[in-house]
């Protein structure tokens, strides 16, 4: 079965509660193609690209590759820029706040449903 690892910005490891770009913490999950209970794999501390209102865009590129190994992104709120330069690496974006747990479930139902419709 297909490895999935995904991404969570989270100040503590148990919620998504951070913007993207103010994220200096990545929790790395893996999972199956079913979404079961996401395996804890390590945390990737990141430089924030979004400081004072200005985005630093080397630094964004930095952080995303140090993603590239994960096919989704969880966070509390991302801008619209970002997550299509995202989406060119291969990433999709949620903005999907709260416990980790429960915004796994969340993502899986809503990939479930969009599979059922492609």
């Amino acid at each position: 079965m297909k490895k999935i690892r995904i991404a969570a910005a989270s100040s503590d490891g148990l919620v998504v509660d951070s913007h993207f770009g103010r994220a200096g913490s990545f929790y790395i999950f893996e999972t199956d193609e079913e979404m079961g209970d996401g395996n804890f794999l390590e945390i990737r501390k990141m430089k924030p690209i979004c400081t004072g209102g200005d985005h630093d865009e080397k630094q964004l590129e930095k952080n995303v590759e140090m993603l590239c190994d994960c096919q989704y992104l969880l966070c509390a709120k991302i801008g619209e820029k970002t997550e299509h330069f995202l989406e060119s690496k291969g990433i999709t974006a949620f903005e999907l706040p709260g416990y980790i747990d429960d915004s796994f479930l969340r993502m899986s139902r809503y990939l479930s449903v969009r599979h059922m419709l492609e």
